[in-house]
């Protein structure tokens, strides 16, 4: 191969990677609605004795796609209601979150993706919460939003938008949702804590009783 024919395939090679690499990245704009009578909730103790709660609303109007590395989505969800995300209380390992979930068949999500981006709620209360807030996710592409303690919230509608990695063979989407996870009630303390505390208990009672009392003089 002479230099001239190597520099016109490499020139060429180099054409076809360019085009294989950002042209390939897709975004996908969603506009999708829910209904609040459609959402699920409930509750469930958590290991240590925490009390969680949950609620979920699959949202309306998705239509299936495959998603891939470098893809973006943008949702658009009006809602018919308020969704309320409860207050959280202090726990340790738990906390407030609140996702923007896309998801496949039987719920699943592709393995090792990550994803971040994101979210501007509408009619948000109370109104002074930091608005837009920015989340992630690492093997889902759900866009979280977390913070160990949290006050209740409400909104009627969002604007999210995601950036996809991870993702190295194209994943079929059949659904978004979003969704909550809270602490309603805090971990008690397991039994050896328990025993320390109620023996320090013991001892300030007894040091307490052993003191001897103040003589007290009128003049």
């Amino acid at each position: 191969m002479n230099m001239k024919l190597a520099s016109a395939w490499m020139a060429g090679a180099l054409a076809v990677m360019g085009l294989a690499g950002p042209a390939s990245a897709t975004v996908y704009n969603l506009s999708l609605t829910g209904s609040i009578a459609n959402e699920t909730s409930g509750s469930f103790n958590a290991a240590g004795g925490a009390t969680l709660g949950y609620g979920t609303l699959i949202l309306d109007g998705f239509t299936p796609f495959s998603i891939a590395s470098g893809d973006g989505v943008n949702i658009d969800l009006a809602l018919d209601g308020p969704f309320t995300v409860p207050l959280s209380v202090a726990s340790p390992g738990y906390g407030q979150f609140f996702g923007v979930n896309l998801f496949g068949a039987n719920n699943s999500g592709p393995t090792g993706a990550s994803n971040t981006g994101s979210v501007l709620f509408n009619g948000l209360m109370p109104a002074n919460l930091p608005n837009p807030r920015d989340g992630g996710c690492g093997n889902c592409i759900s866009l979280l939003l977390f913070q160990p303690v949290g006050p209740e919230f409400s909104f009627t509608g969002l604007q999210s938008s995601t950036n996809v990695d991870g993702v190295f063979a194209p994943f079929d989407l059949t659904g978004a949702s979003i969704s909550y996870q809270v602490t309603l009630g805090a971990a008690v303390p397991e039994p050896a804590p328990w025993a320390l505390m109620i023996g320090g208990f013991g001892v300030v009672g007894g040091a307490m009783r052993r003191r001897p009392r103040a003589k007290v003089l009128f003049a």
